[in-house]
């Protein structure tokens, strides 16, 4: 490990990496949290959060056609420099009045999509210029980097966010994006074959746009999907799972942290719950994922729990941040279901068919915010029980479904 991070290349990845990354959480609580209070109101949240759902399931193959199209180090460098930009465009507007909603969400969604390409071009550039055993090798250690400042970065985001006076926090936030944009400048001098970009054949994108193209594209999914019924169980429960996961880590810690009164710090702490329970739960997957069914049965059912402890009446503070801790858990339990279902896909279709999975399943995400933003507002009771019974729902067909209720994966 230590050699990986005396080689030059690496270990300014790495430290480029670490830092937009940390950039990446704080701009989630800073500028949503902001929002929302300067708004008062959950339905801004469901409208960011939302379009960049949308957004991403859009835009995930144009942005790997960008990243294919052009000089991948200097895509890195233009999305942390827009970034910085869109933090800058954000508080600039947030002290002009509250007239500017609608302009808020686009700061967000566009962000949104500088992320996704950042990240595109980011693993390609390193793969382009770092040897295969040794990109392998940096990876893991950018994981754990990655893992652990999930575990810590989101709790002192909302803390700094809480407390930090609101250019300062700008400053910060914009100084994370525009050190990475930095550090890839200087690599210039240290990738004698940049351009490589020029090599690779350019993308014609108005073939997306042809009516033929598009045609057989849906025939592709007719016979593919719509006729296969382990697929389209598998879509359907990830679809109404999507509904639940959708509204309960992303929209709800806002509502919860208003009504602590501690305020962002709250919410940061309770992303980073989420973080740790999912790492634990990974743990679990590793030893116990082969057995597919039984780890997506006790995920369903431990997530339904998490939900009904936050029922409990005037529920505390820790009864919260503990239901959430077993809600990362859960989810991440579940998460052999979704890996068996991608090995059982036929080789020669694979990634077509997890693109259109993929398009079904994010554009859950989105609706489950917009209903369960009308159903909380309503009563947070109601909406827990809604929620907890979409999740029996699934559960309960799961166990009864001939195709599902044993799976088992092959471990050699």
């Amino acid at each position: 490990m230590l050699r990986l991070i005396e080689n030059k290349i690496i270990l300014k990845l790495w430290t480029a990496r670490i830092v937009s990354v940390f950039g990446d959480i704080f701009f989630d609580i800073f500028v949503t949290w902001a929002m929302y209070a300067r708004f008062k109101d959950l339905k801004v949240i469901v409208y960011a959060l939302g379009g960049s759902f949308v957004l991403k399931s859009m835009f995930a193959v144009f942005s790997g056609k960008i990243t294919d199209s052009f000089s991948r180090r200097k895509i890195v460098m233009l999305t942390d420099i827009g970034s910085a930009l869109i933090v800058s465009l954000f508080v600039l507007f947030n002290k002009l009045g509250s007239g500017y909603l609608a302009f808020f969400i686009f700061l967000f969604i566009v962000k949104t999509f500088l992320g996704s390409l950042f990240g595109n071009a980011y693993s390609a550039f390193f793969a382009d210029n770092v040897k295969p055993g040794d990109f392998i090798k940096a990876q893991a250690l950018i994981s754990g980097s990655i893992r652990t400042i999930n575990f810590f970065g989101a709790a002192a985001a909302g803390i700094m966010v809480a407390f930090l006076p609101l250019h300062w926090a700008v400053v910060l936030d914009a100084a994370s994006f525009l050190f990475s944009a930095a550090v890839f400048y200087s690599l210039k001098n240290d990738i004698p074959a940049e351009e490589t970009h020029k090599q690779r054949p350019a993308v014609d994108f108005s073939k997306y746009l042809d009516v033929a193209v598009l045609r057989q594209s849906w025939g592709f999914v007719e016979s593919n999907i719509l006729s296969n019924r382990f697929v389209l169980v598998f879509c359907g429960n990830v679809f109404l799972l999507n509904l639940v996961y959708g509204y309960i880590p992303n929209v709800f810690p806002y509502l919860l942290a208003q009504n602590s009164g501690y305020g962002a710090a709250y919410l940061g702490i309770l992303r980073s719950t989420i973080a740790i329970g999912e790492v634990l739960g990974l743990a679990i997957v590793g030893k116990y994922g082969h057995r597919v069914s039984k780890c997506f049965i006790y995920g369903l059912f431990g997530t339904a729990v998490s939900l009904i402890m936050i029922l409990v009446p005037i529920a505390p503070v820790a009864t919260i941040i503990a239901a959430y801790f077993l809600y990362g858990l859960s989810d991440s339990v579940t998460q052999p279901y979704y890996s068996y279902f991608v090995t059982s896909l036929p080789s020669q279709v694979r990634g077509r068919m997890l693109g259109a999975v993929d398009m079904v399943v994010l554009i859950a995400a989105p609706i489950g915010m917009f209903f369960g933003e009308k159903i909380f507002s309503h009563s947070v009771h109601i909406g827990i029980i809604a929620f907890t019974a979409i999740i029996g729902i699934v559960l309960a067909g799961f166990i009864a479904g001939k195709q599902t209720r044993g799976i088992v994966a092959d471990v050699q």
